[in-house]
C-alpha cells in the first residue's frame, strides 16, 4: 500500500516530466524522477526507466547532449587510482568501473564508446555542494 505522501506516476506524467527535463539537458540528472524506481500506476504498469529511456531517445538525446558544456582538464589520471577492488565492497558500479579500467589497461578496446581514462572522473569543476533544483508540480 502506498503512503499518502507518495506521488503516483502515470505513463503520461512520466513522459511529460522527461520532455520537460530535456529543455535543460545539463540539469537532466538532477531531476528527482530520473532516479525513481518502480512502475506506473496505469493498467499497463510500465517501468519508469523504460519510459524515460524511450522519451530521451525520441527527443534525440545524443544530439542534445552535444549542447552541454564540457569541462576541460589537463590530466584525468589520479595516482591513487590503482584499480584494486576491495573484497568487502558492495559498491557494484564502482567494482564494474574498476574491472573495465583494469581491462583497458590490459588492452581492451571499446570502439565507439571511447577510451577508459579512469574509473572515477569528477563531473564538476569543483567539489562544492550540489545546487538543489525544484521539481515541477505534478501534471494532472
Amino acid at each position: 500500500m502506498r503512503k499518502k505522501s507518495e506521488v503516483s506516476y502515470t505513463v503520461s506524467h512520466v513522459r511529460q516530466l522527461a520532455s520537460h527535463a530535456m529543455q535543460d539537458v545539463a540539469q537532466l540528472y538532477r531531476q528527482p524522477f530520473v532516479n525513481r524506481r518502480g512502475r506506473t500506476v496505469d493498467n499497463n504498469k510500465v517501468l519508469f526507466t523504460e519510459l524515460i529511456a524511450e522519451e530521451l531517445l525520441q527527443e534525440n538525446i545524443a544530439a542534445t547532449l552535444g549542447r552541454v558544456p564540457s569541462i576541460q582538464r589537463g590530466d584525468y589520471r589520479v595516482d591513487t587510482h590503482t584499480g584494486v577492488i576491495e573484497r568487502d565492497s558492495n559498491r557494484k558500479e564502482e567494482i564494474f568501473a574498476k574491472k573495465v579500467f583494469n581491462d583497458a589497461k590490459q588492452g581492451l578496446l571499446l570502439g565507439e564508446l571511447g577510451q577508459v581514462l579512469d574509473y572515477q572522473i569528477p563531473l564538476k569543476r569543483t567539489h562544492s555542494p550540489l545546487d538543489v533544483s525544484i521539481m515541477p508540480e505534478p501534471f494532472p
